[in-house]
């Protein structure tokens, strides 16, 4: 198996396979976009949050907006899609 090495923003010291690369681009949808402007304290946040969870920022974000939305009934429960899990052994 070939081990390549992420760009920047991701930790460069963590290996990632091919396979992974290649599961994780075929497993993403083009979903709808949004935009929001937020200060720069919580954007720093985010960005560590997600690359301690080995997360794009944008996971990051839609697992928050799911979770919270569930828990205040306005989303059912996720239909085991990858932003709706939470990780486990973190």
């Amino acid at each position: 198996m070939r081990i390549i090495y992420s760009e920047p923003p991701c930790d460069a010291s963590i290996p990632l396979t091919f396979d992974a690369i290649t599961y994780t681009n075929a497993a993403m949808q083009r979903d709808t976009q949004i935009n929001a402007r937020i200060p720069a304290t919580l954007k720093a946040a985010l960005e560590n949050a997600a690359r301690t969870d080995l997360r794009s920022v944008s996971s990051l974000v839609e697992l928050i907006l799911t979770q919270w939305l569930t828990e205040r009934g306005f989303l059912n429960a996720p239909e085991n899609r990858k932003a709706g899990r939470v990780r486990k052994g973190r």
